[in-house]
């Protein structure tokens, strides 16, 4: 009989052991930042791993042009690179913490 209750709660400790270590994983992943280019690195975009856009610059050589859906591709396409990047190393700290199990309500 004791030894479920043993067993139960070297669950608990075990649930709260990952639980502390995935607190601590989560504000890593806060500090975490992503770089994107566009192509040609005209357009650099940098994201936080709160998946928020911290910085974007854009070189004149990309402002110089008159067509402003040229600028608005390579704006889109390095914010995406930058997001991508925080998702990946995102998924990489997750991974450390849960082992690579895949657990629902954790992906990103």
């Amino acid at each position: 009989m004791f030894g479920k209750l043993g067993d139960m709660a070297n669950i608990l400790q075990k649930a709260q052991e990952m639980q502390k270590k995935m607190a601590a994983v989560q504000d890593e992943i806060l500090k975490l930042e992503g770089r994107g280019e566009s192509a040609g690195g005209l357009v650099e975009a940098v994201a936080g791993g709160d998946f928020t856009v911290r910085r974007i610059t854009i070189k004149d050589e990309c402002l110089k042009t008159s067509d402003p859906e040229i600028i608005q591709e390579h704006v889109m396409s390095a914010v995406n690179s930058a997001l991508e990047q925080i998702k990946m190393k995102s998924k990489e700290k997750m991974a450390g913490v849960t082992s690579g199990i895949d657990i629902p309500g954790l992906s990103i």
